[in-house]
């Protein structure tokens, strides 16, 4: 049995997807508006996951609880990442060409199963849509949860650290392996794919999550005071958009460039905001204050609901976009960014309405053990 949705949640799923379809969009930017972290959406969205299903999911008693956890999260996620690697294969040149080898087809069958982001080679993990990578590493909390939960469950926080020591040790090797940063081959293994798309690295961020909501209370059993609550929402989202000012080059070339490796400053760059993310999502998720009660206006809500969808197929567009740069070249660049908007949006939420829920009810409905 799962707990009723917190809206302002649902909510802020939106403004992180946007924070990553701003990032993508923006790509061939130059100066301060490419220096944000807007990838740091990724984080949020690893330590939402393991606050939702923390909270949704408290208990998973038996075997059968944990089979259907798994089929309700397959069910949740796998239909419309199916129709993204589709869309990507359509969209972006050259990818069905790749998919005709025997190369290919090992790449495009690991995407499909969900485990391109164990392969720290960039002609894996970002095939054939580069955003896919993440939902890898999904897959791998979601393996998980169930045995994580069992053990916090009971206590035993000391899991947490326990599952910082695999990011220990792929920190170590990366350093150790004298690894670049940024590798310039797709088929090199870089810094940059050990720590920021290997899943067992991003594992603590889910893990913050859920033990971020095993510490919240049900909103109803401590209530503050509107004012009281409304201060500490804004004081937490103002912390969040602080840290935005440690940019990049603070940590890569920076003061802590001269102190730590750069897999330890990469990693502190990408993961080191969970702590944060996590104090904001558990200060809204209360819904006590004026800004988690404005986060549950509907068209926020259901923009967090087409958030799954935006994310998966927002990045074939834009490449589809560039590619054909020559066909736009008489729109003024304004009204380009309206109708990309317009566009990428209106199919977000067909895919979510006409493929995502539905299937997700039928698979459901099939396989749920009772």
């Amino acid at each position: 049995m799962t707990r009723q949705r917190i809206s302002a949640l649902t909510s802020l799923r939106f403004f992180a997807a946007a924070l990553i379809v701003f990032d993508h969009a923006t790509a061939d930017r130059h100066g301060w508006i490419r220096e944000i972290p807007y990838y740091q959406g990724v984080t949020f969205f690893f330590v939402l996951s393991g606050f939702i299903l923390t909270y949704s999911y408290p208990v998973l008693p038996e075997k059968k609880d944990v089979l259907n956890f798994w089929l309700a999260r397959f069910a949740r996620i796998w239909p419309a990442y199916f129709v993204s690697l589709v869309w990507a294969i359509v969209l972006v040149p050259g990818w069905l060409t790749i998919l005709a080898t025997p190369y290919g087809a090992f790449r495009a069958l690991l995407s499909t199963a969900a485990l391109q982001a164990w392969i720290p080679q960039m002609d894996y993990f970002f095939y054939p849509n580069a955003v896919g990578w993440s939902l890898s590493v999904e897959a791998f909390f979601y393996l998980l949860f169930p045995f994580l939960i069992r053990e916090l469950k009971t206590g035993r926080y000391w899991m947490l650290l326990l599952c910082c020591i695999p990011t220990c040790l792929v920190l170590v090797t990366a350093t150790a392996s004298n690894l670049v940063l940024y590798a310039k081959s797709t088929t090199d293994v870089d810094i940059d794919g050990l720590v920021y798309i290997f899943p067992l690295t991003r594992l603590p961020e889910f893990m913050i999550g859920m033990v971020a909501a095993l510490s919240l209370r049900q909103p109803a059993d401590r209530r503050s005071r509107p004012v009281i609550a409304t201060f500490i929402e804004v004081m937490a989202v103002a912390a969040v958009l602080a840290q935005y000012l440690l940019t990049p080059t603070w940590y890569e070339t920076g003061p802590l460039s001269h102190v730590f490796p750069a897999s330890i400053c990469l990693w502190l760059e990408r993961s080191g905001s969970a702590p944060l993310y996590a104090l904001l999502i558990s200060v809204i998720a209360r819904e006590q204050g004026i800004l988690s009660r404005l986060l549950r206006f509907r068209p926020l809500v259901l923009g967090g609901e087409i958030s799954y969808a935006l994310y998966l197929l927002h990045q074939p567009l834009i490449w589809w976009i560039w590619a054909h740069a020559d066909l736009f070249g008489a729109i003024p660049q304004f009204v380009r960014k309206v109708l990309f908007t317009v566009t990428i949006l209106l199919i977000s939420y067909i895919v979510c309405v006409a493929i995502e829920r539905p299937a997700r009810r039928r698979i459901i409905r099939l396989f749920h053990i009772k």
